[in-house]
């Protein structure tokens, strides 16, 4: 692994739960027989890449385990304004 280097990353992303078998439906895949289309994760739609690769959302899309999702995102809570 001499060759790695690391990286930080920091965005705001979009994400609904979506099990591993839609994701790939939504992306015209079919699933591998080593993995379970039943798996629960996560739809990730990242606005600030400019890269838009599925039809009909604005922004990258991609999907992550559950675990994987939960240990790098947080929710936002949403500001509420006091008058």
């Amino acid at each position: 692994m001499e060759d790695f280097k690391e990286y930080l990353s920091q965005s705001v992303v979009k994400a609904r739960k979506m099990k591993r078998g839609q994701y790939n439906l939504l992306r015209g895949w079919a699933t591998p027989k080593n993995e379970s289309a039943d798996d629960l994760g996560w739809l990730v739609i990242n606005k600030s890449l400019f890269k838009r690769n599925v039809a009909g959302y604005d922004g990258y899309v991609s999907w992550l385990p559950e675990e994987a999702f939960e240990e790098m995102y947080e929710k936002i809570q949403p500001v509420v304004a006091v008058e």
